[in-house]
């Protein structure tokens, strides 16, 4: 299988080909998507599990990397039935990828 291979910001929508995200992630179709990010099913090569990929937009002034970094810092922080569990962070030039638990759907 071909895939595009990511260390920086991209549209996995507008890539055409699957995409593969810090060489184990593959990332699926779109779950949602907010002013700041898109969230996607992806999948973890390297654990063989299910995972929701956030990717947040570049150029949305509420993406600012202290602004990332601060909620990424504050979910590994918690644990809650009703949160998601936070597996992974991947810095992507001036933007990041969030790989956490998928609930059902």
């Amino acid at each position: 299988m071909r895939v595009v291979v990511v260390d920086g910001v991209v549209n996995p929508t507008q890539a055409g080909l699957p995409v593969l995200i810090a060489g184990r992630y593959l990332v699926g179709p779109l779950l949602g998507r907010g002013g700041a990010a898109e969230v996607y099913r992806a999948h973890d090569q390297v654990l063989d599990r299910a995972v929701a990929v956030k990717l947040f937009l570049s150029g949305v002034t509420t993406t600012d990397p202290r602004r990332q970094h601060r909620e990424v810092t504050t979910l590994a922080g918690l644990s809650h039935p009703r949160l998601v569990t936070l597996y992974n962070a991947v810095e992507m030039g001036k933007t990041c990828a969030v790989f956490s638990s998928r609930r059902a759907g």
